[in-house]
Parts: C-alpha cells; sequence; structure tokens
C-alpha cells in the first residue's frame, strides 16, 4: 500500500501498482496474506477490518506510518483497528483518532476471535458509552496479544458512567513490554 501511488492495479502486487488504501488492499486477501504499507499518513473512512489471518505491516514503523481516523466531530464512528482472528496481525502502525460511542476499543478493538497489536503506537482514541472499555485498546479474546506497544493520552468513558481502562482493557489475553501512561 502506498498513498502516493499514481497506478493502483489489482492484485496490487508490486509497489509500482500498490493500492492507495488498506481497504483497498485487504479486499484482496486471503489467509496467509502479508500486506506492507508504506510511509505517510493513511486518513481512514471506515475500520481496518480482519477476519482472517492477515498480516498488515508498516514498512517503516508507527513514526512514520499512520492510521487516522478524522476526530470525534467526524461521521462515522469507529475504530481504526479490528481483529478478529487469533493470527491476525497489526505491526508498526500510529493508530489515532478512534471515538466510538457504540462499542469498547477506542483506537483498537480484539474481539473474541482474537489476533495481534504489535509496535504500535495507540494514542488519542476515545470511547464513550456507559460501559466504556478500552479508550486505546479493549481486548476480549484468550487469543489476543498486546506487544512493545505505546498506548498513550486516550480515553474511556464519560465522567460517572463505568469506565475500565482509559488505556487498555483486557479481560483475557496478554500484554508484554508495552507503555501504557496519560490515558483517562
Amino acid at each position: 500500500v502506498n498513498c502516493a501511488a499514481s497506478e493502483c492495479v489489482p492484485p496490487y502486487d508490486n509497489p509500482a501498482q500498490a493500492a492507495k488504501t488498506i481497504q483497498e488492499a485487504l479486499a484482496y486477501t486471503i489467509d496467509e496474506s502479508v500486506v506492507v504499507v508504506a510511509p505517510g499518513d493513511y486518513v481512514l473512512s471506515g475500520p481496518i477490518e480482519l477476519y482472517d489471518a492477515v498480516r498488515l505491516i508498516a514498512a517503516e514503523g508507527a513514526d512514520k506510518t499512520r492510521l487516522i481516523r478524522t476526530g470525534k466531530d467526524a461521521s462515522p464512528l469507529f475504530s481504526p483497528v479490528y481483529l478478529n482472528n487469533k493470527d491476525a496481525r497489526v505491526k508498526g502502525f500510529a493508530i489515532t483518532g478512534g471515538y466510538t460511542t457504540s462499542k469498547n476499543g477506542g483506537g483498537v478493538l480484539i474481539a473474541a476471535g482474537g489476533g495481534w497489536l504489535e509496535d504500535c503506537i495507540v494514542t488519542n482514541n476515545v470511547c464513550l458509552n456507559y460501559d466504556s472499555q478500552g479508550g486505546g485498546v479493549c481486548c476480549d479474546s484468550a487469543d489476543g496479544h498486546i506487544s512493545r506497544c505505546r498506548i498513550l493520552h486516550n480515553q474511556a468513558g464519560p465522567s460517572g458512567s463505568y469506565e475500565y481502562g482509559g488505556g487498555v482493557s483486557i479481560s483475557a489475553g496478554t500484554i508484554d513490554n508495552s507503555l501504557i501512561a496519560w490515558n483517562v
């Protein structure tokens, strides 16, 4: 995937014909596919949803590759990343601007099927519902894994509600070697 690509030709199997959006590239994946994303800012019009064993990897890491939902006043409201397969992986992205009022995981939701979030920066995401869980990341799966991530400046819940984890809410799964700070 290359947001600056000039000639996009499916199945997007070489840099000269790369997809411009991650969603375009994911439409051509099957189990075991690897999607490599060039550095840049990728403004999302909908969530990145991984239901298959697909690896989504930022070529140059989270400092240079951002997944951006455009903020709380933009519609629709969604979590930028949704994982629901124990072998799905998202690696090396900054994930920001997620805003949801109807489900958990303002930035990332690792659902019952599981998945891996690795080497990511999850920042400035919001989950505002009465039973908010995970302003940055919500992990609801024993097959969910959060590793080597920085989860910073996220928010769960409006004041007076039941909030669980401004940064992370994890009911099952693992989290290791991660920094979780400055969340409310």
